[in-house]
C-alpha cells in the first residue's frame, strides 16, 4: 500500500535541507520553522517527517530511547 500524501510533507522537507548543516536536526527547529510558514500545528511537523521516513526522504537518527533527530536523505536534500 503506498503511503498517504500529507500537505505538510513539502514544507517539512524545505526546512530540513535549510536548517540541515551536516548534523540531524531536532523536531523543534523545524516545528519553529514551520510555523514561520504559517503551519501552526502541532502534529503537522511529525506528520511530515513520518511520511518522509516512509518515503526514504528523511533519515532518522536515534539520539536515546525516546528522542530522535532527523536528517535528510541525498534524494531528499534534492527533491527538498
Amino acid at each position: 500500500m503506498a503511503p498517504v500524501y500529507t500537505k505538510y510533507l513539502i514544507p517539512t522537507m524545505e526546512c530540513l535541507a535549510r536548517l540541515y548543516r551536516g548534523e540531524p536536526v531536532w523536531v523543534s527547529r523545524l516545528r519553529a520553522c514551520l510555523a514561520g510558514k504559517g503551519y501552526t500545528e502541532f502534529t503537522g511537523v511529525y506528520r511530515g517527517i513520518s511520511l518522509g521516513v516512509k518515503l526514504g526522504l528523511v533519515r532518522e537518527v536515534p539520539i536515546s530511547r525516546k528522542q530522535s533527530r532527523y536528517e535528510p536523505t541525498p534524494v531528499g536534500l534534492v527533491k527538498g
